[in-house]
């Protein structure tokens, strides 16, 4: 089954994303 693996996939994107945004905001409250 593939769903296994597009659903890990997401996943990983999302944490991804998720961590990029930490940093900008981050950045923002340091600046």
């Amino acid at each position: 089954m593939d769903l296994k693996r597009e659903f890990a996939e997401v996943k990983r994107k999302r944490k991804k994303n998720y961590g990029i945004a930490v940093r900008k905001c981050n950045i923002f409250i340091l600046s």
